[in-house]
């Protein structure tokens, strides 16, 4: 990700950003083993296989009404709902795939605050369960998911929550920097070297040194030499440990003003980052994703 923006969260709190974060996993439920039925990820046959590629968001909500008309009227999502989706619903863009939505149920609610939690992509989930468990725990073991593959549900050593992903029909879409669509993912660490040294062991990101910009500092992970995500430190213990995922957009300010006028928040603006590329913003229940201008002035060519 280029020209990265600064965020200022000194004297902020995002609130309930993760809260409690044992994820009873919303798919299932964790007293069921039956596999839940939801739509397959758009793949590319011929891709290459990239393991430590966030390939997938869901968000967990209390009010998948509400939620569902705030991200529609945003980014111009529309809900695809099936009876045998369960609590799961398929937000889509163009009539592609771009997000899931979980509704919560009463007692889910009582324990997990609405969140985006991303997928990422590994090439064998038994042994990616293994690394993670080191300095980290597992709240859902390993389960199939029919026409997705094989997941499982971790907390990471500082307690960011994060799905796991092995894919068994195909290598999920690349992002293409579309309007509207995820483009990057970042974690806010309250320890930015040891989230470092925990990613590297458990998924064998590449350190690719720091990017500053204004006054912050972003590790970059990769595999090979193509950026994968970043690591942010979070200068205030009130804000917890999680992974933040931003969405393209064109013009960061007038999506921002739209978040406000659909009932959401402004945490950061898109004045308080370097160029005015990125903001970040809580959606009515308190969800929390960010916002990045895409394509990057004068980096047209850029990639994420």
């Amino acid at each position: 990700m280029q020209n990265y923006p600064w965020r200022n969260l000194a004297e902020r709190s995002c609130g309930a950003v993760i809260g409690l974060v044992l994820i009873a996993f919303a798919l299932t439920g964790c007293t069921t083993t039956t596999p839940p039925v939801v739509p397959a990820l758009a793949v590319d046959p011929a891709g290459a296989f990239q393991p430590g590629r966030f390939v997938w968001y869901d968000f967990f909500s209390a009010d998948a009404g509400t939620s569902a008309a705030f991200y529609g009227d945003l980014f111009g999502w529309e809900l695809e709902t099936a009876e045998e989706y369960g609590n799961f619903s398929l937000f889509t863009l163009g009539g592609r795939p771009v997000a899931g939505l979980i509704q919560l149920d009463e007692e889910q609610v009582k324990e997990i605050a609405p969140q985006w939690v991303p997928s990422l992509l590994v090439d064998d989930l038994d042994q990616a369960v293994e690394r993670f468990r080191k300095g980290g725990c597992v709240r859902r073991p390993p389960i199939d998911v029919p026409d997705r593959g094989r997941i499982a549900v971790i907390e990471d050593n500082a307690g960011a929550p994060l799905i796991l992903l092995e894919t068994t029909n195909g290598v999920p879409v690349e992002p293409d920097g579309a309007r509207g669509s995820f483009l990057w993912t970042e974690l806010w660490s309250a320890d930015e070297s040891k989230s470092l040294s925990y990613y590297q062991a458990a998924v064998g990101y590449k350190s690719l040194g720091p990017i500053s910009s204004g006054r912050s500092r972003i590790a970059m992970l990769g595999v090979g030499d193509q950026p994968q995500a970043g690591i942010l430190q979070i200068p205030s213990d009130t804000v917890k440990p999680h992974w933040l995922s931003y969405v393209a957009v064109e013009d960061p300010m007038s999506i921002a003003a739209r978040a406000v006028a659909l009932g959401g928040r402004v945490l950061v603006s898109p004045d308080e980052t370097t160029g005015g590329d990125a903001a970040v913003i809580a959606d009515p229940a308190g969800g929390v994703f960010g916002l990045q201008r895409w394509p990057v002035e004068g980096e047209e060519e850029a990639q994420p």
